[in-house]
C-alpha cells in the first residue's frame, strides 16, 4: 500500500485489518481507487465492512472532482467529514424526499441539493448505486447507457420535489431493435420505482406476452429494492387467480409508501381501467399527489386510429390522464409514436429524452438474416404468392400454403443433420387457425414429408388458441403445453428429445411481435415471413425480428453462419433501411439536434440509406395516412440512379415482359402530365399511343404487381401516384420499345388535392419559354442579348427550327410597347393582339387579343410576345388562315360563373349559356379534358385552347386533373368529329 493509500486510510479511519483486505483486493494506489465504484456494483468487494466501502466510494468521488489535488497536502480528515456529511444528507434526501408527493417541508431541503452541485451529484450517484447493485440486472442491461438514463430520470424526481403541481412529466423513448434486451431497461425502471417507493404500470401487447414479461421482471428482480410479491401481473390466465384475490394483489403491488410495486398489464381495456386505473387511483386516496411511473411497451401498437375510437384507446387515454410523473415509451420500431409526438407537440423538446439501446456484442441481427439462396441464386417471394390456394403435392402429401420456394427452404435447414443440431424454423405465411387449409394442416404435412423422406422432425402450432405439438409417430397434444411459454416448450423438448431433432414452429399473428422463439441452446436458424399487403411496416419489421437473438456463438456453435429468411425483397429491404432510420435519428441527436429535428431531417437531409419509404407499399404503422405525413415532413436525400437490390430484381422481373414494358410506357407518357393516373386514362393512353388494347385484368394485375415492388403507390380515389420518368427508365427494356425522353417537364394539376387554390399550368409562351427572333432585324437587334440555345425537339414543335433563339433585355421605356402587336402561343396554336395600356402601379401591360380576350403581361413577357409576332411576319407577313380560323373559333371566357368546391351536387354537370354560345361544365375529382371531351362529345384540342387563356390555366394539358367544381368552357355544340 503506497504513502498515499495509508495517508487516506489514517485521515478517515479505517483499521488494519481492513487496510489489510485492502491490499488483498488490489486497493494499493491511488489509481486503484479509481474503479472502487465499478468494483463496488460488480459485487468484488462484498468481504469489505460496509463502511469501509462508503469510506472508499467518497473518496474515489473527491479524487474524480480534483484529479491535480496533492493527496497528502489537500486530502484531511475535515475534507472527509464535508464527503461523509455529504453522503449522508444525499441519502436522506433519497430516502425521504425523492419520488414523494410535493410537501412544504421538502422545499429547504430542494433548494439546498438544487443550488449544491456536489449535492446534486451525490443525490444522482447514491441512487444509482442503490438502483444498479443487482450485478444480475447490471450482466442484463448489456449495452444500454443506464447511467445517463438514470442520470435524467433522478435529475427529473429532484426537479419534482419543488413542483407543487407536478407538472413536469418526462417523457422517454427507447428504441432498440428486436429481441436486444429491452426488457433490462424495464428492470432498470422497476428498480427505480422500487428505490424510490412509487407503483410503476407496464403496459404491453398482448395477455400471453404480458405473462411472459412478468416473468422476466421477477427475474430482474433479484438484488433490487424490490419485492417479488409485488410484481403483479393482471391476468388470471395462468395463476387461476379469482378477481377479488387478484385486485387485493394488485392494491397490495401498488400501495407505495413503504414499498415499490409492478402492475403488468396487457392492452385490454378491462385491464386499463379495473386493474391500473383502479390501483391508481386507490394508492392516490391514501398518498394524495402520489407519483408513478408509466411504461408502454411495444409503444407503436398503441396508436391505432387517427381519432383514438377504440375502447381501448379511450381506456388507455385515462391512464395517461392520471399524469404519470414519468412516461417511458419503448419499441423496435418507434417511427409511428414519433411523427405523433412530433406532429401534437405542445410543450417544449427537451421533455423528451431518446435513447437507441445498443445491442450486445453476439446480438444476431438484421444484418445476419439473409435471403435464401439455391445454387448462388437469392430466392425471394413474390407479394401474396403463398395464399390458402397455394400447395405443393410430393411424395404423396399436399402441403397447404406452400411452393417450391417453401419447400427450398425447409430442405436448406434440414440439408446437412450430422453437422447441424439445434435447427428451428419459423413459418409465418399461413393466416388460417380454424378454417380449412390451416397452420396444423400444414404443419401436419410438413411432418409427414419429411417422415418420408427419412427426417424426423417436431411441429408447433402457436395461436391465439395457445400451442400445440407434435411429435413423431404420435397424436397432436393440444392441452398439456396450451398455456405456457414459447421458450419453457422448447426448453423441454431440448432435455427431452435433444438438439438433434428439428423443430418447426407454424404461426401468424403471434409470431408478429412481443415473443421470444429460443431456448438455452436452440436459437431460429430460418424464417419464412408472407405476409398480406393490409400490414404496416413496424408488423413486418416485428415479424422479422422474431429471428433475431442474443447469442452468435451459440448459433455457430450449433453449425450456422447465419439465419436464412424467404421473403419479398422489398419487406427485407425496408427492414433494413427501417434501423438505419432509427440510427439515424440517435446519432443527430447526439449531434445536438432537437427531437423534431432529428425525426424530420429539418437540419440535413437523411441519407438514402434510411429511406424506408421508398421500397414498400405499406403503412407505416396501424393509423391510416401516417404514411402520406412521413412523406411530407421527412426530407431525404435524392434517390441515387444506381438501383438497389430489390430494384434490380424488380428490373429482372419485368425486362421481358411485353405488357410490363408497355405498361411502364404508358405510365411514362401520362406522368408527363400529372403524377396521378387514373387506370381509364391508361387504356385511353394505350389506345391512343400504342394502338393497343391491355385486358383490364390483365392490366389490374401488373398494376398490383408494380405496386408490390413499390413501382408506383395508391393515391386515394383509385388513383395511382407515378415516380418520375427518369425512375421508370431503368425498367424499361430498349429491345422492348423506344424509351421516352425526359425533356419534358412534368406538369402540375389544376385545382390541389385539398380543394385549394388552382396551380397555374406553364404555356409555350410563358416567360420561360424561348423566343424565336430572325438575328437579320436591325431595328430589334439592339436589344437584344446572349444566345441561349433551346432543344431541337420543342423548336420542331414549333415549326421553326431552323430560327435563332435569343432572350431580350428589358426595355425600361414602358410606354415603347403600348400600341405595339404581340403574339402569343397556346397550345402550339399562336394568337394575335395589341398592346392597349401600360397600368404604373402594378407594371403591366394590358394585351388585346383579335378574338375579344385580354391579358396582362408584365416586361418579359411582353418583349417574348413581340419577338414571336415579328418571327411570324416575318415568315409569312399576313396571319396563316389556319390562325385566323383558330382566333374566330374561340370561345368566350368571360364572366364564368363559380360553384363553391363543397357542393357536390354541381360536381360533373353541365349549364348552357346560348347567349355566349357555350357551355360551363363543373369538374369531377381526377377529371381531365380528355375525359371531359369523351363525355361532352368535344374536340379535346378546343377544351384546352379556350381554357389556357384563363389565368391559372395556362399549363393545361390533355392530362391535367382538376379538383371538384373547377368550371371549364366548353363550346355550345358539338365538336368532336363524330358529331
Amino acid at each position: 500500500m503506497d504513502e498515499q493509500v495509508k495517508h487516506i486510510c489514517n485521515e478517515v479511519g479505517i483499521p488494519r485489518k481492513s487496510r489489510l483486505k485492502m491490499e488483498e483486493f488490489g486497493l494499493c494506489s491511488i489509481q486503484d481507487l479509481s474503479g472502487v465504484r465499478d468494483r463496488i456494483q460488480r459485487r468484488e468487494l462484498d468481504d469489505l465492512r460496509e463502511e469501509v466501502r462508503e469510506k472508499l466510494l467518497a473518496v474515489a468521488e473527491w479524487r474524480t472532482k480534483n484529479p491535480n489535488a496533492d493527496i497528502i497536502e489537500d486530502f484531511d480528515e475535515d475534507v472527509y467529514d464535508k464527503l461523509y456529511k455529504v453522503q449522508r444528507y444525499a441519502e436522506l434526501y433519497i430516502r425521504t424526499a425523492l419520488g414523494q408527493p410535493y410537501q412544504e417541508d421538502f422545499i429547504p431541503h430542494f433548494m439546498d441539493v438544487k443550488e449544491d452541485n456536489v449535492l446534486l451529484d451525490a443525490v444522482v450517484n447514491k441512487s444509482k448505486d442503490i438502483i444498479m447493485e443487482s450485478s444480475n440486472l447490471r450482466n442484463m442491461c448489456g449495452k444500454f447507457d443506464y447511467n445517463s438514463f438514470l442520470d435524467k430520470a433522478i435529475r427529473h424526481f429532484h426537479a419534482l420535489v419543488g413542483q407543487e403541481n407536478d407538472i413536469l412529466e418526462k417523457l422517454f423513448i427507447i428504441a432498440g431493435r428486436t429481441q436486444a434486451g429491452k426488457t433490462s431497461v424495464k428492470g432498470v425502471i422497476q428498480s427505480l420505482c422500487g428505490l424510490l417507493k412509487i407503483p410503476l404500470v407496464v403496459l404491453t401487447k398482448g395477455v400471453d406476452e404480458s405473462i411472459d414479461l412478468h416473468v422476466k421482471l421477477l427475474r430482474l428482480s433479484a438484488g433490487t429494492s424490490i419485492q417479488e410479491k409485488h410484481i403483479v401481473v393482471a391476468s388470471s390466465k395462468n395463476d387461476g387467480m379469482g378477481y377479488r384475490l387478484k385486485d387485493a394483489r394488485v392494491c397490495e403491488a401498488l400501495e407505495g409508501g413503504s414499498h415499490g410495486g409492478t402492475l403488468v398489464i396487457a392492452d385490454t381495456k378491462p385491464q386499463v381501467i379495473n386493474k391500473a386505473c383502479k390501483a391508481i387511483k386507490k394508492y392516490r386516496e391514501q398518498i394524495p399527489g402520489g407519483k408513478f411511473v408509466l411504461i408502454v411497451d411495444e409503444a407503436d401498437a398503441m396508436f391505432r386510429t387517427k381519432d383514438k375510437h377504440q375502447v381501448f384507446e379511450q381506456a388507455l387515454q385515462q391512464l395517461i390522464d392520471l399524469k404519470p410523473s414519468m412516461t417511458v415509451m419503448i419499441s423496435a420500431t418507434p417511427v409511428p409514436f414519433m411523427l405523433e409526438l412530433v406532429h401534437g407537440m405542445d410543450s417544449s423538446a427537451e421533455n423528451i429524452q431518446f435513447f437507441n439501446l445498443e445491442p450486445q456484442d453476439d446480438y444476431v441481427g438484421i444484418e445476419d438474416i439473409k435471403p435464401l439462396e439455391i445454387d448462388g441464386k437469392k430466392i425471394d417471394l413474390d407479394q401474396n404468392e403463398l395464399t390458402s390456394r397455394s400447395t405443393f403435392a410430393s411424395d404423396g402429401v399436399t402441403i397447404c400454403c406452400a411452393n417450391d420456394k417453401n419447400i427450398a427452404l425447409y430442405d436448406d435447414a434440414l440439408s446437412d443433420l450430422e453437422n447441424r443440431k439445434g435447427i428451428l424454423v419459423l413459418d409465418c405465411s399461413c393466416p388460417r387457425v380454424y378454417a380449412r387449409s390451416n397452420i396444423k394442416d400444414k404443419a401436419t404435412a410438413v411432418q409427414k414429408l419429411y417422415q418420408k423422406r427419412g427426417k424426423q422432425t417436431i411441429v408447433v402450432t402457436f395461436s391465439g388458441k395457445g400451442i400445440a405439438v407434435k411429435v413423431p409417430n404420435k397424436a397432436w397434444d393440444h392441452e398439456r403445453w396450451r398455456k405456457s411459454l414459447i421458450g419453457q416448450l422448447l426448453e423441454h423438448i431440448d432435455e427431452q428429445y435433444g438438439l438433434d431433432i428439428p423443430v418447426f414452429i407454424f404461426g401468424y399473428t403471434k409470431m408478429c411481435r412481443g415473443v421470444s422463439f429460443r431456448s438455452s441452446n436452440r436459437v431460429p436458424t430460418h424464417m419464412i415471413m408472407a405476409l398480406g399487403r393490409g400490414h404496416n411496416i413496424s408488423t413486418i419489421v416485428q415479424t422479422l425480428g422474431r429471428a433475431t437473438f442474443n447469442g452468435s456463438n451459440l448459433l455457430q456453435d450449433n453449425g450456422f453462419d447465419c439465419i436464412r429468411v424467404l421473403t419479398t425483397s422489398n419487406d427485407y429491404t425496408t427492414c433494413v433501411k427501417k434501423q438505419n432510420y432509427i440510427n439515424q435519428v440517435a446519432h443527430r441527436i447526439q449531434l445536438g439536434d432537437d427531437f423534431p429535428a432529428a425525426v424530420t431531417g429539418a437540419n440535413e437531409k437523411m441519407a438514402d440509406s434510411a429511406n424506408f419509404l421508398r421500397h414498400t407499399f405499406r403503412e407505416i404503422g396501424r393509423v391510416k395516412g401516417m404514411r402520406k405525413q412521413f412523406e411530407d415532413w421527412v426530407d431525404f436525400d435524392d434517390v441515387p440512379k444506381e438501383l438497389s437490390p430489390d430494384e434490380e430484381e424488380t428490373k429482372e422481373k419485368f425486362w421481358s415482359n411485353t405488357d410490363a414494358q408497355i405498361l411502364l410506357r404508358s405510365l411514362a407518357r401520362l406522368r408527363k402530365g400529372h403524377a396521378l393516373v387514373h387506370p381509364d386514362d391508361i387504356i385511353d393512353d394505350l389506345n391512343e399511343a400504342e394502338h393497343y388494347s391491355m385486358d383490364k385484368k390483365k392490366m389490374r394485375a401488373l398494376l398490383i404487381k408494380f405496386r408490390d415492388k413499390s413501382l408506383i403507390s395508391k393515391d386515394k380515389d383509385s388513383l395511382i401516384k407515378v415516380p418520375t420518368v427518369d425512375r421508370l427508365i431503368p425498367f424499361m427494356n430498349p429491345e422492348e420499345g423506344e424509351i421516352p425522353d425526359l425533356l419534358e417537364e412534368d406538369e402540375e394539376s389544376i385545382g390541389s388535392e385539398d380543394g385549394g387554390s388552382i396551380n397555374e399550368l406553364s404555356s409555350v409562351g410563358s416567360k420561360e419559354s424561348p423566343i424565336i427572333l430572325d438575328l437579320g432585324d436591325d431595328e430589334f437587334s439592339a436589344s437584344l442579348s446572349s444566345v441561349s440555345m433551346t432543344t431541337t425537339s420543342n423548336l420542331d414543335r414549333a415549326g421553326l427550327s431552323n430560327t435563332k433563339v435569343v432572350s431580350p433585355e428589358k426595355n425600361d421605356e414602358s410606354m415603347h410597347f403600348v400600341g405595339q402587336r404581340v403574339a402569343k402561343s397556346f397550345s402550339l396554336v399562336v394568337y394575335f393582339g395589341s398592346v392597349v395600356q401600360y397600368c404604373g402601379d402594378k407594371e403591366l401591360w394590358s394585351i388585346k387579343y383579335d378574338d375579344g380576350d385580354d391579358e396582362e403581361f408584365d416586361k418579359d413577357d411582353i418583349c417574348q410576345a413581340l419577338c414571336l409576332y415579328k418571327t411570324h411576319q416575318q415568315n409569312d407577313h399576313l396571319k396563316p388562315p389556319s390562325l385566323i380560323e383558330a382566333s374566330s373559333a374561340l370561345t368566350s371566357i368571360e364572366d364564368i360563373p363559380m360553384v363553391p368546391e363543397s357542393d357536390k351536387s354541381k360536381s360533373m354537370t353541365c349549364i348552357e349559356q346560348p347567349e355566349k354560345k357555350r357551355r360551363v361544365y363543373y369538374t369531377g375529382k381526377a377529371d381531365t379534358p380528355f375525359k371531359i371531351a369523351k363525355r361532352l362529345n368535344v374536340d379535346v384540342d378546343r377544351i384546352i385552347r379556350d381554357n389556357k387563356r384563363r389565368e391559372g390555366y395556362t399549363k393545361l394539358s390533355k392530362r391535367s386533373r382538376f379538383s371538384f367544381n373547377s368550371p371549364i368552357v366548353v363550346p355550345l355544340e358539338a365538336t368532336h368529329e363524330e358529331a
